[in-house]
């Protein structure tokens, strides 16, 4: 691993100028059209929060966390009464071009002081380059579970025995307003969403409000096929999404 450079991440007020850089890496980085990165980033900063390691005025490199909660099967907190794992979600990281290999990765320093400072216990990684799995290995993550293409059916039996997102009516409302401007589409029964991105052979994301309305779903929807991606988290906690060890 390469040193450090000077400085490190801080947290970003996104003034124009670093919400425009890091709209046109986002696009860059990740194929999003123009509106999708302007949404991306309008989304991300409404719900979570962004760290940025600037260089003068050009943000070297800048990461974005978003609040998600876990609960067994996706339930909030009911009759059990157990408490929801607070956790972060990692929505986006990249270092732009002029400053990759000189030093800006993120560190479990960095990761050990946002889950303190946002009262949470974990952050969690979804890869959808799983080239780079190694990368945030050295920063600290652990493999979840690894990409596969199963059923939606398949998808929910195994959140239901596992500990998976509580997702709400304003997440499900973001992520609609994130699919549109990016030129996804959205396929909805009672209780889940799924988005299939532009150009993806099959469906790229599931989002679950109620695990039991959701697998009551009609059966063509049910046998659709769903590309899971491998997930990652820090510090590990075997069981999330799905509950085999890998």
């Amino acid at each position: 691993m390469s040193g450090s450079a000077p400085g490190g991440y801080e947290p970003l007020s996104l003034t124009p100028a670093e919400r425009e850089q890091i709209e046109e890496q986002l696009c860059a980085c990740f194929g999003l059209t123009p509106a999708g990165a302007r949404a991306w980033v309008a989304t991300s900063a409404r719900s979570g929060w962004y760290y940025g390691w600037k260089v003068g005025e050009t943000v070297a490199a800048s990461v974005a966390f978003e609040a998600l909660a876990f609960a067994r099967g996706g339930r909030a907190a009911g009759a059990a009464g157990a408490a929801p794992l607070r956790a972060l979600l990692l929505q986006s990281h990249y270092v732009h071009p002029d400053y990759r290999g000189l030093g800006y990765r993120i560190r479990e320093s960095l990761l050990d002081a946002v889950l303190e400072r946002h009262g949470a216990e974990m952050v969690v990684l979804c890869l959808y380059e799983d080239a780079l799995a190694k990368y945030w290995g050295e920063v600290g993550f652990r493999v979840e579970h690894v990409r596969e293409t199963i059923s939606v059916a398949a998808a929910l039996a195994r959140w239901a025995a596992a500990a998976s997102p509580v997702v709400t009516d304003d997440y499900l409302a973001v992520k609609r307003e994130e699919a549109a401007a990016d030129g996804a589409t959205i396929t909805e029964a009672d209780g889940l969403m799924l988005v299939r991105a532009r150009g993806a052979a099959t469906h790229t994301e599931l989002l679950v409000a109620d695990v039991d309305r959701a697998r009551r779903a009609p059966m063509a929807l049910l046998a659709e096929p769903l590309e899971v991606t491998t997930i990652m988290s820090y510090p590990s906690r075997r069981g999330l999404f799905c509950p085999v060890v890998v």
